[in-house]
């Protein structure tokens, strides 16, 4: 009898037991659910981290693409072809260049006078030539007449025999002179006088905009990838006179200049990553037809996937004004006529603004 109860109770124990487990069982199924709701969440963080990885791995796509693509050959002034270049007027550019450059003490604080300050003149390498004559004369005896009339320096015939002095403005294509662009440096009075005309451009064509190296410079920045120290970098000012490219150029702005409002097929190669902006002035507004012309720049733009906007300044501001009076700043230069001046206000050539005109 002890052993039978002994049994009961034994199997008694095991039912107990039993269900105590069951219970056990039942109070450990919400923690399982809760165990579900936690890998779920193990799950989203794992997503969160494959989000993150796959934007790392696009960023450095995206920056081997751009590292790939500023390392293909853009058009250059050195790999593309340029038509009106004329090799054999170099040595006849390059000649009368240095007959003119560097200019005299005088022209140079007339010029820093003006708001063009002697670094930048000594960038575009500006020359002054006051005695054509003399000059003409030395060039024609030193060069073939196939070389002078590749120079077109017959151009100058008109201002050498009513002595008037000349500012230089050489085109550059890297350290060659390849253009030569000779202004009149005297009054507008002067000229009607004279009737001469403000500029003579000696070579039967431009071979490139003044001031084309700046093409160069954007490609530069763009290849680095400096956005922020270039905010402007895509902003490229187009002007009708090289005097003004100075100006623009001492506020450290880009710019280019074209004569007439024309601009050749090839040169659009250029305009790579650019926002083209022509700059309209009240000289450029004597230029018969000028409006249709700048119609006609846009519509060229247009069909090269770009758009020119288009700055027609007020009949009472040049360019050299509008780049002073706006709100790029004002510009640094001498508010007095150098002492050093031998001239009087009277007596000395109109200079207007304070600056070239």
């Amino acid at each position: 009898m002890e052993v039978l109860r002994r049994r009961k109770e034994d199997d008694k124990s095991k039912q107990e037991k039993e269900q105590e487990k069951a219970k056990e069982d039942k109070v450990k199924q919400p923690e399982a659910g809760g165990g579900q709701d936690t890998s779920s969440k193990i799950a989203k963080d794992d997503s969160l981290e494959k989000m993150l990885h796959q934007q790392l791995k696009d960023w450095e796509k995206e920056k081997i693409e751009d590292e790939l693509d500023a390392m293909k050959e853009r058009p250059t002034l050195l790999n593309m072809e340029l038509p009106n270049l004329h090799p054999a007027a170099f040595s006849v550019f390059r000649a009368l260049h240095e007959m003119s450059y560097p200019a005299p003490k005088e022209i140079i604080e007339d010029l820093e006078y003006s708001g063009i300050p002697v670094h930048i003149q000594e960038r575009f390498q500006i020359g002054f030539i006051e005695n054509l004559k003399e000059a003409g004369s030395f060039i024609a005896s030193k060069f073939r007449p196939d070389e002078l009339q590749a120079a077109c320096i017959n151009y100058l015939a008109d201002y050498a025999k009513k002595d008037v002095p000349i500012l230089i403005f050489p085109y550059f294509l890297v350290d060659e002179i390849c253009y030569l662009s000779c202004r009149a440096l005297v009054s507008n009075e002067e000229r009607d006088e004279l009737d001469i005309p403000r500029y003579i451009r000696l070579g039967e064509k431009i071979p490139f905009p003044y001031n084309a190296n700046v093409f160069t410079d954007i490609l530069g920045r763009e290849r680095k990838k400096v956005f922020f120290l270039y905010p402007s970098r895509y902003r490229l000012n187009i002007l009708s006179k090289e005097e003004d490219v100075l100006i623009v150029a001492e506020k450290g702005f880009d710019a280019i200049s074209i004569l007439g409002f024309e601009i050749e097929d090839e040169w659009y190669k250029l305009f790579i990553d650019v926002e083209p902006v022509v700059i309209i002035d009240p000289s450029d507004r004597t230029v018969a037809n000028w409006q249709s012309k700048v119609e006609g720049l846009k519509e060229e733009f247009k069909k090269r996937d770009m758009i020119m906007r288009l700055e027609v300044l007020p009949d009472s501001i040049d360019v050299p004004a509008w780049f002073v009076k706006s709100n790029l700043g004002e510009r640094k230069f001498k508010l007095g006529r150098p002492k050093s001046l031998k001239k009087s206000d009277e007596e000395s050539k109109e200079w207007g603004h304070g600056g070239i005109v």
